[in-house]
């Protein structure tokens, strides 16, 4: 149900009283930061503590949503992410750096779950960009990166990336580098399409 503004204030208080500082504001902060529902395993690496992941799973912001494997969790109500992150401006740089700690693990680990490695490959270079233009350089260029996110997304998913990452880069030949990948890339797309592996050839 919708949640009245003027209300969301007295209810965070309240929430802040039950769970305590932290879970209120690293496992909310992150969730409001969030590019889609976070996999439980994300939210258990970012806050660490059992009894507060609990906590923040069972918040009354918080809901579960009903897919297949592992759960995956978001805020209740559009209105509670807005009101968070106008309320936590100054802090979202780090709840986007947890997250992308978080879920880095994901594309290298074989016992990640298929919602982890989901969520890192469609949103990871988007946390790295709210906080580390360098680390996003690094995803960007990778190839093992490039072509698993090409084989799970299709080629217009990693242009997506390139671009995203060429509009945050000041001029340099970094830049100059994202520029030609993504037009070899654009050229080569249908190539890439049928066979991702052929992505880390090209480049």
């Amino acid at each position: 149900s919708f949640v009245r503004p003027e209300l969301l204030d007295l209810i965070f208080s309240e929430t802040r009283e039950q769970l305590g500082s932290k879970v209120f504001e690293v496992g909310l902060g992150a969730l409001s930061v969030a590019r889609g529902a976070l996999p439980a395993s994300v939210l258990a690496t970012i806050l660490v503590d059992e009894p507060l992941l609990r906590q923040t799973l069972n918040s009354p912001l918080v809901r579960r949503l009903e897919t297949p494997g592992e759960p995956v969790y978001e805020l209740r109500e559009e209105v509670v992410r807005e009101h968070l992150r106008s309320r936590w401006a100054k802090s979202e740089p780090e709840h986007h750096r947890r997250i992308a700690e978080a879920v880095t693990p994901a594309l290298q680990s074989k016992n990640a779950s298929p919602q982890a490695r989901e969520y890192a490959l469609r949103n990871l270079l988007q946390h790295w960009l709210a906080v580390d233009r360098e680390a996003a350089y690094r995803l960007c260029t990778d190839a093992s990166y490039l072509t698993e996110k090409c084989r799970t997304m299709g080629v217009e998913a990693v242009l997506r990336d390139l671009r995203r990452c060429f509009a945050a880069e000041e001029p340099s030949h970094d830049r100059d580098l994202l520029h030609s990948m993504t037009e070899i890339l654009s050229e080569e797309s249908s190539l890439i399409q049928k066979e991702p592996d052929a992505l880390a050839t090209l480049l």
